[in-house]
């Protein structure tokens, strides 16, 4: 039994940790007190946990990266990441399972020889990095935890443990997906090539080789400062904006229906603005689904965080809800406040550039995009905004001027979500069925809106 705790075959460190029980028995039973006999074994039996513990990672080294394009031909020893978790290593991130995977042991990892994933983002490359490199998380277990979290959630607490280290390994990683490189030679003319594509710009293929590379990612782990020029632009761009929101920002939080307005003057990093604390002061988005964005000269955006596109195991969410009808009613509500800025202009010149403002155009994408973004768009503008637009940072967008007012935009939001929550429950596992059913469920007829009573309370 001492053997099977303390690693199996290791017969000579089970056969010294026998001879300490033993010697600790004997002691025990030589002197009244036996409570230090007891502490001897206690001791013992402490140490051969831990160093099982520490023989099951050893065990699991082995795993081997596959490409998504010849996962196929390995079906039978395959892990594809992310798969569903057993109860005892669920978490919020692929990456978080996996580690947790590691830490305890488990055999999700053991029985497998090789893992793939169908796409590349930070949460995906630290879940398989973890997987294929298991007794080196050991050191970077909480950074690598909190930099998937970011990665996935764009949530930076910078109270949580190896949070400092996670947004440098995001920045690192951002980076060197869109830096340009000089590849010519530098007696030639140089020529600036981005090294990969962004997010939801092209195939996600050739990032893998680059990142998977043996050291490679190990060597940042152990030496960011020397990456720094890798990092630290956009990771200064981020304690910046936090700032910012600290010193110029308004928040408001809507618990009941989750929602969380952030007021700045200008548009910023996304993992500020949806970071999940200020300054270790204000409670941001955590645990808020849903962000409504308002900027100077009547800038707004509205978008359904990635904390309802996956099930969280760490809180109760409630179902995404689909914005067609709000959409709508903005695209009402933006030509009535339209016509009505109209007749308070004076002059031919100010009556035309209403009327071209108002033919901006709300949109936004279905409940199954991993990110719906409700945002105004030119409606004469010849190309809507991609994927990989609406994924970049909001700094990195054009966000167009509306003739609504922020307090106008709250209001209505507001009053929609609140009408489409009535009776509903956060709750854990909502499935993509009781999703749908959630929405088909509701009845607009009976929402009611005073387009009159918004536009003039704006005033």
């Amino acid at each position: 039994m001492v053997a099977g705790i303390l690693g199996g075959g290791r017969w000579r460190e089970a056969a010294a940790a026998a001879m300490i029980l033993a010697l600790g028995y004997s002691f025990a039973r030589a002197h009244p007190n036996r409570l230090a006999g007891s502490a001897w074994v206690a001791v013992v039996l402490s140490w051969g946990l831990w160093k099982r513990k520490e023989d099951l990672v050893k065990d699991l080294e082995g795993i081997e990266f596959v490409p998504w394009t010849q996962v196929e031909a390995f079906a039978s020893e395959m892990l594809v990441m992310p798969s569903a978790a057993p109860a005892a290593i669920a978490g919020d991130t692929t990456s978080a399972m996996v580690l947790s995977a590691v830490k305890q042991g488990h055999k999700i990892l053991s029985c497998h020889k090789k893992v793939s994933v169908n796409h590349f983002d930070i949460d995906a490359f630290i879940s398989v990095w973890s997987a294929c490199n298991p007794s080196l998380t050991k050191d970077f277990f909480d950074a690598l935890l909190q930099a998937a979290a970011i990665g996935d959630f764009r949530e930076f607490d910078q109270t949580q443990l190896g949070s400092d280290l996670g947004l440098k390994i995001c920045c690192w990683i951002n980076t060197m997906e869109r830096w340009d490189r000089h590849i010519a030679c530098r007696r030639l003319k140089t020529v600036n090539r981005r090294l990969f594509s962004r997010p939801f710009e092209d195939g996600d293929e050739d990032k893998w080789p680059y990142f998977m590379q043996e050291g490679r990612f190990l060597h940042f782990l152990r030496n960011p400062d020397e990456h720094e020029e890798e990092w630290k632009e956009e990771y200064s761009r981020v304690k910046s904006d936090l700032v910012s929101i600290e010193e110029l920002g308004r928040i408001r939080c809507y618990d009941d229906i989750s929602l969380c307005v952030v007021q700045v003057p200008e548009p910023i990093h996304y993992y500020a603005l949806f970071s999940s604390s200020v300054i270790v002061v204000w409670s941001v988005s955590k645990g808020y689904d849903v962000v409504l964005s308002g900027y100077s000269r009547n800038r707004h955006e509205i978008e359904q965080k990635y904390t309802q596109f996956v099930n969280l195991a760490s809180r109760r969410t409630l179902p995404r809800l689909e914005l067609a009808t709000l959409c709508k009613t903005l695209n009402e509500l933006e030509e009535y406040a339209a016509k009505a800025a109209e007749r308070r202009t004076i002059g031919a010149m100010r009556r035309r550039s209403a009327k071209k403002e108002s033919q901006m155009t709300w949109k936004c994408e279905r409940v199954v995009d991993t990110g719906p973004l409700l945002r105004l768009e030119d409606s004469e503008s010849p190309e809507a905004m991609t994927r990989a637009q609406r994924y970049a940072h909001p700094y990195e967008r054009d966000i167009q001027s509306s003739k609504i007012k922020l307090n106008s935009m709250e209001r209505l939001l507001v009053s929609y979500m609140t009408h489409s929550y009535n009776g509903v429950t956060p709750k854990l596992r909502w499935t993509w069925n009781d999703i749908h059913h959630f929405n088909k469920s509701i009845r607009y007829d009976n929402w009611k809106v005073d387009f009159e009573s918004l536009v003039t309370a704006a005033l």
